[in-house]
């Protein structure tokens, strides 16, 4: 994670391409693999019919998705289901549509006055975690010209959704 945070100030280290989302997230989900296992998560994937072919910088993604990932096995420690589907949608907030994938858990969802500060600094429920997680990917969302938008219902689960700019 640090070494996110200092890549954020060396622009020099921010290379992209044209790249399958589907890909990243298959592999994001190979290397949580065994957590899943280990807390009975069911892993489901369903994309629309689309090229889902984004410019981003591989490894960024790939850790967007992990801090994903993770959080969501956090949150369903007696097991679950954890889905990731990609959709075409436009955000609430922009004019035009993105690749919008869509991270699901059926765990214990966020309350309400907690909700609104999970992209703080620092801010953290967890024993052991630094409350930099979300911040890194929305600063990393950010960075490739997309956005985060999360949806949870307590004791029903959370959707995080992260849109990325379509290529041209």
């Amino acid at each position: 994670m640090v070494r996110e945070l200092v890549d954020f100030s060396n622009p020099n280290k921010y290379e992209t391409s044209k790249l399958d989302l589907q890909q990243i997230v298959l592999r994001a989900a190979e290397l949580v693999r065994p957590d899943l296992r280990r807390h009975k998560i069911e892993f489901v994937t369903g994309f629309a019919e689309a090229n889902w072919e984004a410019i981003v910088n591989r490894n960024q993604i790939l850790e967007v998705f992990l801090n994903l990932y993770m959080n969501a096995i956090d949150a369903m420690s007696d097991g679950g289901t954890l889905s990731v589907k990609g959709v075409i949608e436009t955000p609430p907030h922009k004019k035009q549509p993105y690749l919008a994938i869509k991270v699901i858990d059926s765990g214990l969802g966020i309350s309400r006055d907690l909700l609104s500060r999970i992209f703080d600094r620092y801010y953290t429920t967890k024993e052991t975690g630094t409350g930099l997680g979300l911040v890194v990917v929305e600063r990393i969302m950010s960075a490739h010209s997309g956005t985060i938008q999360v949806d949870s219902v307590e004791g029903q689960g959370t959707t995080f959704t992260v849109y990325f700019p379509i290529a041209p």
